[in-house]
């Protein structure tokens, strides 16, 4: 006898039974209150006994059961299941409605180890309680209130463990000769059969055809049709350890089969327990538990899920919100037919409350107001459409956390080929091609590009359902957004022959703090389904400001086409999902009918609307507005060109990068991507290996000075190896960047909180990814944790970007096109001037680092701009720089661009060194 036991006074025993009553000192008399105390004892070795007295109406049920489990615990150790006796014959009044709730709640939690209840004693209020509780609460065990204690304890006898288990003998399976098939020919077996009236166990092997998913929905329905079960559910556990291939379609007929069959028998399907399954499959399997509402366990073995099926926690899960009410109103009338009628008249009763005190028969009428109080409250509170649609968002609620964990998983799965067949066919591009081989390239990487458009459509409407969509909050340029549009669009626009123009309207700020990837993502989607609807004419993108204030601002985004336009009818449906204007126009047109809904929902989330407007035949006119914040004035002063002449202060050369994924296709993209003269790489598969791998080459005195890390990896994720990194003194100041194919909004923060210094989506850009590296190993390491700042490929384009603005003065066509492709490639934004009359007005609406003037212009020459720029008192653009661009190079003309107010002087034709060197002389001093 341990020390616990021998405490124990076991003198007494149970009058009626005989057993052995065992009662520790400590549980006598617990004191939750100064008018309420509980014994707590136990009777043989099931029998948990606790005799509560004293107030009631003290009760409190969340210190009730803080301390009773601690009883539990003390007489009935290692998780000992057992069944509950509760004396109410030392209590006076009740519980309030509140704590009853709570009570009830709390012991629905006890499911696991709580077998059964009785109580016993009881005054007819209390039973009544307990009696419409059984009718609006699903116990997941019996339970049941009477008079005397020799009728409770029989009755707790006769449902103890022994006929409640939840223990399955494999030795009762029972089969049957039509529940059975075997084709040699075609390599087919499958049997089922059940144990215990509460289990269909089932074996595949060999192919799955259309034959054998028939075949085996005859077979269950066979079963299901004898009606052997013992409840209206059921537990599946099937091996599928030897089926070669389950396709799509035939899990999907399976499926429906299944659910078909358990609506006409009105049957359902506890929880299933699969065997043999290999990990892609069971990642299927479990979202397709979503449909067939049921949970998925997998095993490697038989043997392994009976016995966790029998011994595991785990498998005793929720398979019902059994913890919800749940009520009809013929439950109601049930309960009244059971307590009487309480249809009384509330204002006749209060008259004459002196009769009511002293009523022989005052406690049915307290138990009567309690059950009224209880109904009205239900009816009142919680209807039963009510309670439907709580139990239906709880179900949605706990779906969606299930597709969200497989989004993950299948977002990784493919995106990853995807990188691989993208990435190798930006590779071959740069390789020597015939320009037959480069169109067939070229036709494969369009491909890979739209169904990548068309993964992340369906990834962003699963993630808005699942309520995972998020949005960034970072510094960008609105102008390198629509660059970026533009660049991205051009091409649809040229294939059909129409213009695409766009317009910022000189008020707009143009320096933001936000999501420039989700304002890129709804341009792109609304500017696409304009020219995919429009045969000829032009499509139009205007940006202007609603409102202005000192730190947000409110922008409106028109998207106007010539197409075939919509009806009013057609209107209403644009923004629902998998939904275009009709039939024959998704036939016609393509698409997933996704971009409108996730461009709503992006819109929403950055606090806008969108909306259309259209006439079916003229065209249609797209909208939004998005309410956004501007960047600080003191961020907007660090934007200079330090940001890219840093890279030209550290030495790259020969940098060592090391990159861990476990996908070999990705290592060697990325080994194409970074072999050359400034750097040299390695690679790894395991990321288990990372970290001996980064010190032997310290050991060796040849470090790494950055890590390329995929972040979604077997065994040690890019997260926790980053953790791992950081923390070790030895590796702590390698730089460390992200590689991941299921970005969210938030990451950035997260992975610099971490020390991350770079962060890249998959599938990866080639030059995005090299800036991003260059930029990282320029930096110096003097940043204090509270202003360090990721770097990303929004970070890229901001720099690049922002390296100046410039405003080019120039008549000729060709000289226009030639000179902007140099100032572009030079990384300057680049606005364009007809004449000097219009570079004077553009000069007056914008602000620019340095104006290139041709000198010989129509309607005002370059020399009058140039004078006329400078006089204007007002003009803030006075001082800017000025550099002469003209085809007469002799010393006179240069001083006579100087005294016109000119600051330099470069001649025709124009050299790309030369103008980088003046333009960088220029700027620098602006």
């Amino acid at each position: 006898m341990n020390n616990k036991q021998q405490t124990i006074n076991d003198k007494r025993t149970c009058p009626i039974t005989g057993l052995p009553v065992f009662a520790d000192k400590q549980w006598e008399n617990v004191e939750f209150s100064e008018n309420f105390h509980v014994s707590f004892e136990r009777i043989g070795r099931q029998i948990f006994h606790t005799i509560p007295m004293g107030n009631y109406s003290e009760y409190k049920s969340d210190k009730y059961f803080e301390i009773r489990k601690q009883a539990v615990d003390f007489y009935f150790p290692n998780n000992q299941k057992y069944i509950e006796l509760r004396d109410f014959g030392k209590t006076i009044r009740i519980p309030s409605k509140f704590e009853r709730t709570k009570h009830t709640e709390n012991m629905i939690k006890q499911k696991g180890l709580c077998l059964a209840y009785a109580g016993y004693n009881a005054p007819f209020k209390i039973r009544s309680v307990y009696k419409l509780g059984k009718l609006l609460y699903k116990h997941p065990y019996p339970i049941e209130v009477f008079n005397e204690y020799h009728t409770a304890i029989h009755w707790l006898i006769e449902n103890n463990s022994d006929k409640n288990s939840n223990t399955f003998n494999i030795n009762s399976l029972i089969s049957k000769p039509d529940w059975e098939y075997i084709n040699k020919e075609e390599d087919i077996y499958m049997k089922y059969s059940i144990i215990e009236d509460q289990l269909i166990y089932s074996v595949f092997k060999g192919k799955v055809t259309d034959k054998t998913i028939s075949m085996a929905l005859t077979i269950l329905k066979n079963i299901l049709k004898a009606d052997l079960f013992s409840s209206s559910s059921y537990i599946r556990v099937a091996d599928y350890g030897k089926v070669k291939h389950i396709s799509l379609k035939n899990r999907k007929m399976y499926t429906t089969g299944l659910k078909i069959l358990h609506r006409k028998y009105r049957i359902k399907v506890q929880k299933t327990l699969v065997i043999g399954l290999k990990k892609p499959m069971q990642i299927i399997f479990s979202f397709y538990a979503y449909f067939l509402n049921q949970k998925f366990y997998f095993f490697k073995s038989f043997d392994k899920a009976f016995n966790s099926l029998n011994n595991s926690q785990e498998l005793i899960k929720k398979t019902d919100s059994s913890d919800e009410i749940k009520i009809t109103r013929r439950q109601i009338s049930d309960v009244i037919d059971k307590v009487g009628s309480i249809a009384w008249d509330d204002s006749i009763r209060k008259r004459d409350t002196s009769t009511y005190k002293t009523h022989p028969l005052k406690d049915i009428f307290t138990s009567l107001e309690l059950v009224k109080t209880d109904i009205d409250s239900l009816l009142d509170e919680k209807s039963e459409k009510e309670l439907a649609l709580l139990q239906a968002r709880n179900e949605a609620f706990e779906a969606n956390s299930a597709k969200s964990d497989f989004l993950a998983n299948m977002s990784h799965e493919i995106r990853t080929p995807m990188n691989g067949v993208i990435g190798m066919t930006s590779i071959l591009l740069n390789t020597n091609l015939t320009d037959e081989q480069k169109e067939f390239v070229e036709i494969i990487k369009s491909s890979g590009d739209s169904l990548l458009t068309i993964i992340n459509d369906i990834l962003d409407f699963s993630k808005i359902e699942a309520g995972k969509m998020d949005i960034e909050t970072i510094n960008f340029n609105l102008k390198s957004v629509v660059d970026d549009l533009v660049n991205s669009i051009k091409f649809q626009a040229n294939k059909k022959k129409l213009e695409f123009l766009y317009k910022i309207e000189p008020v707009v700020p143009l320096l933001l703090k936000g999501d420039p990837g989700r304002v890129k993502q709804v341009l792109i989607n609304l500017c696409s389904n304009a020219i995919k609807f429009t045969n000829k004419g032009e499509v139009f993108l205007n940006i202007e400001l609603v409102e202005d204030a000192e730190v947000f601002t409110k922008i409106k985004f028109s998207i106007k086409d010539t197409g075939i336009g919509i009806t009013k009818d057609q209107q209403f449906k644009l923004f629902n999902p998998f939904i275009q204007a009709d039939g024959s126009t998704t036939r016609k047109y393509g698409g997933t009918g996704l971009g409108l809904t996730i461009s709503k929902k992006i819109v929403e989330l950055m606090d806008g609307e969108i909306g259309v407007e259209s006439q079916e035949g003229i065209g249609s006119i797209f909208w939004f507005t998005i309410i956004i914040d501007k960047q600080t004035e003191f961020e907007n002063k660090k934007k200079t060109l330090k940001q890219h002449n840093i890279i030209k202060t550290y030495n790259l050369k020969k940098s060592k990068i090391l990159v861990i994924d476990d996908n070999e296709t990705n290592c060697k993209i990325l080994d194409e991507f970074l072999n050359n003269d400034e750097f040299k790489t390695d690679s790894i598969l395991k990321s288990t290996d990372a970290i001996t791998t980064l010190k032997n080459a310290i050991l060796k005195k040849d470090p790494f000075q950055l890590a390329l890390i995929d972040y979604m990896m077997p065994e040690l994720d890019g997260e926790m190896l980053g953790k791992q990194i950081k923390n070790d003194p030895e590796l702590k100041n390698i730089k460390l960047i992200m590689m991941t194919s299921y970005g969210k909004r938030g990451d950035a923060k997260k992975y610099l909180d971490i020390g991350f210094d770079g962060y890249i989506p998959k599938p990866i850009n080639q030059e995005t990814l090299l800036a991003l590296i260059r930029t990282i190993l320029s930096k110096k390491d003097k940043q204090t944790i509270k202003n360090k700042k990721i770097i990303t490929r929004h970070t890229i384009n901001e720099m690049k970007n922002n390296r100046g603005s410039i405003l080019l003065a120039e008549d000729n066509l060709i000289n226009q096109k030639v000179e902007q492709r140099m100032l572009m490639q030079l990384g300057y934004k680049v606005d364009i001037a007809n004449n000097g009359e219009e570079a004077l007005k553009m000069s007056n609406n914008a602000v620019y680092d340095i104006i290139l003037m041709d000198c010989q212009m129509p309607k005002m020459d370059g020399f009058e701009a140039t004078r006329a720029i400078r006089e204007q008192k007002d003009n803030t653009m006075k001082n800017i720089p000025i550099i002469a661009v003209t085809a007469n190079a002799m010393e006179e003309d240069r001083k006579k661009c100087i005294s016109a107010g000119m600051d330099d002087f470069i001649s025709k034709p124009v050299n790309s060194t030369n103008l980088a060197k003046i333009l960088e002389k220029w700027i620098q001093k602006s």
